[in-house]
């Protein structure tokens, strides 16, 4: 049975991607994704140096050893254009940007593979045991999800680890730089690093607002994104905008970060 990398781009699953390749050999885990292929999906929207890491590290080593990979997008376009176009955020708790924007466009390509009932895959996942609770079996029957980083026991920070040991740049945390799962630490990090991608953010959460009686927010439902970079340049304390969503209304982990 074939297996097939979900990769997201971040720490855990291009782990898992390198590790299969001949310079990142890593006999522990890739003789868990034996033959493996590669799929990622672009939504258009994640972060510059994820695509950059992906682009000049990830894809070269996959060439190097000849392993099959693809980058696939989705049929809606540029995931930050196509919320605009619709006057909408992506939103917490319907989660319709994963579903459109990863899940689908990677199960279309799985499909395009050959695989389905009759030709099973299985599907792996770059998800540690410190966020174990994502483990979730595939609701179609013929994809069976493995966690190989899980069976090894290893966490986020042994992944670091291993980086560190390969002499390999960490990468940085993957997902959409208009995530509404972005906590506050990173949001202010990402106004340091891209104010334009904030900006775009903004411009999201202004534009679809217009369309409601309310104020519609990446950040916290009674507090905008811009209300929170406004008031951080406006030196106000960040107690001021308290903590982040509620830990029972997580990221899924299915844009595997």
């Amino acid at each position: 049975m074939r297996t097939v990398i979900s990769l997201g781009g971040g720490v855990q699953s291009t782990l898992l991607a390198l590790a299969c390749t001949e310079k990142y050999y890593d006999k522990k885990i890739a003789e868990k994704i034996r033959d493996p292929i590669i799929i990622m999906s672009d939504t258009g929207s994640e972060k510059p140096e994820t695509m950059e890491y992906v682009n000049n590290i990830i894809v070269p080593e996959l060439k190097n050893s000849n392993i099959e990979h693809y980058i696939v997008t989705s049929q809606y376009g540029v995931l930050h254009e196509f919320y605009k176009e619709q006057n909408i955020i992506p939103y917490r708790r319907y989660r319709s940007c994963t579903d459109r924007f990863k899940i689908t466009p990677i199960n279309k390509k799985i499909k395009e593979l050959g695989f389905n009932k009759k030709n099973p895959i299985k599907l792996v996942f770059g998800i540690t045991v410190d966020e174990a609770q994502r483990m979730k079996p595939n609701t179609k029957k013929w994809i069976q999800n493995i966690y190989p980083l899980i069976d090894e026991g290893l966490s986020r920070d042994d992944c670091i680890a291993w980086y560190e040991k390969h002499d390999l740049p960490i990468p940085v945390k993957s997902g959409c730089f208009c995530c509404p799962f972005t906590t506050q630490k990173e949001w202010l990090k990402l106004n340091e690093s891209h104010p334009e991608l904030i900006q775009i953010s903004i411009d999201l959460e202004e534009n679809a607002s217009k369309f409601r009686e309310r104020k519609i927010s990446l950040f916290k439902d009674d507090v905008s994104l811009g209300d929170l970079i406004e008031g951080h340049q406006r030196q106000m304390p960040l107690e001021a905008f308290f903590e982040e969503f509620s830990s029972d209304d997580e990221c899924s982990a299915n844009c595997f970060l």
